[in-house]
């Protein structure tokens, strides 16, 4: 799937979608919310949750290329694609 035609789809959609089929690359937490990457396809989905009860917040889909991806750059574990 391509990036456009997913922004397209519904959240509920989206979010099914990433949790089904998406790869789960890092998690970074602030005071209030918990950020879930996941790969999808050619792009990446961040799946923001409140921290106190992990109600979901919001789902933001983007490129691989977007500068968005380096705020992650140093969660990402790569080790169990070297082995």
């Amino acid at each position: 799937m391509i990036l456009e035609k997913f922004k397209n789809l519904s959240v509920s959609t989206q979010t099914t979608i990433v949790s089904q089929f998406g790869y789960p690359v890092a998690e970074l937490v602030d005071d209030y919310f918990i950020y879930l990457l996941y790969q999808y396809s050619d792009f990446y989905v961040e799946i923001k949750c409140l921290r106190s009860n992990y109600n979901f917040n919001s789902i933001h889909p983007f490129s691989a290329k977007s500068c968005y991806l380096d705020i992650y750059l140093n969660e990402i574990d790569i080790s169990k694609c070297m082995s």
